[in-house]
């Protein structure tokens, strides 16, 4: 067989595999963002790329085991080769040129993910990270939550730092192919357009400490009625109660509390802490002989005071005895306790 005929046959066969490549079934996580689309194709093309080298070379290296394979017992040296010039400068120049094409549309692509829209301005959300949770805050809202929350058909920046005294954490979210480091003392700037409804997942991924597996939170990318109603409601219950009205003590524990405790009364799922619903039990083991109301007051205002196995201790913000006021933590420990 020339080498003709195998480079022809190498070739197809590089064909079919970037063509398999290209029809195959998706295999990546559902795209919420003009990010990932952009990173997806990038992705995808460096795939079919990748598949029609591999075939050629396999194909190559198949033929020579074959064609020069040395017979049974044949202990004597090879005959000398030295080379083809110009297939060497082919074989070089090719590889090349495809590495500095991709080089130049990583690029463009890059660019592309951070440029700031000219048209509106974005929403801007602080993302704080700390062993082991995500906390937002939207400054021009004065809002803070533990679930980020998001219009769709917009822009948001992101600016991500850690605790002062923390470690390093990755602010990461799939469905956007999007992340950047959380550095203490130090802000990174991240840009996303969700474009698409639903619920999706914030994760670390710098291996950050003991409760790395657990550092998730979640990220609703909503209408932008239901985002303008949303940040009505949080505004509404961080606002200072009027003196005849009582804390809406629900609102207080989704806002504050409900990224990272399951609490039925509270409609919330969060796995980060500890299982409210469990708190009569948590209270009797580890209250030290407290009662149930000052055990949760404790947990509170100093969540150092009764740490909860298997969690780590500074695993809860120890800011809510400051953050929050003591009508609200009074109606959170009226709810918690059941008004015991």
């Amino acid at each position: 067989m020339s080498a003709f005929k195998v480079a022809f046959v190498a070739l197809l066969l590089g064909a079919i595999g970037a063509v398999a490549v290209w029809q195959s079934p998706s295999w990546f996580p559902v795209q919420a963002a003009v990010q990932a689309r952009r990173q997806d194709e990038l992705y995808l093309a460096l795939m079919i790329m990748s598949s029609f080298v591999f075939f050629i070379v396999v194909t190559f290296l198949v033929y020579s085991m074959w064609k020069f394979r040395v017979a049974p017992g044949d202990m004597t040296d090879g005959e000398p080769i030295h080379g083809n010039t110009m297939l060497e400068i082919v074989w070089t120049a090719i590889p090349t040129i495809i590495v500095v094409g991709f080089a130049i549309a990583a690029g463009i692509v890059l660019t592309q993910n951070e440029r700031i829209s000219s048209t509106s301005p974005p929403l801007v959300v602080e993302v704080t990270g700390q062993q082991f949770a995500w906390s937002y805050y939207y400054p021009a809202q004065k809002v803070h939550s533990g679930v980020l929350e998001l219009p769709v058909g917009g822009q948001v920046e992101f600016h991500v730092t850690s605790m002062p005294g923390d470690v390093i954490h990755e602010f990461y979210i799939s469905a956007f192919r999007e992340g950047t480091d959380a550095v203490p003392g130090v802000t990174t700037t991240l840009v996303a357009d969700p474009t698409r409804i639903g619920t999706y997942t914030v994760v670390c991924l710098e291996l950050c400490g003991i409760g790395h597996s657990q550092m998730r939170s979640i990220v609703n990318v909503i209408s932008q009625a239901d985002f303008d109603s949303w940040i009505t409601q949080q505004q509404a219950a961080a606002a200072p109660p009027a003196s005849s009205g009582p804390v809406d003590a629900k609102a207080v524990f989704s806002q504050n509390c409900g990224s990272c405790h399951t609490l039925s009364a509270a409609a919330t799922t969060g796995t980060v802490g500890p299982n409210l619903d469990n708190l009569a039990a948590d209270a009797t083991k580890y209250g030290a002989g407290a009662s149930e109301a000052q055990y949760v007051r404790d947990s509170i205002v100093d969540p150092s005071k009764v740490v909860v196995s298997p969690y780590p201790d500074h695993l809860m913000p120890a800011t809510f005895g400051t953050s929050l006021s003591s009508a609200e933590i009074d109606a959170l420990v009226t709810l918690l306790t059941g008004g015991k």
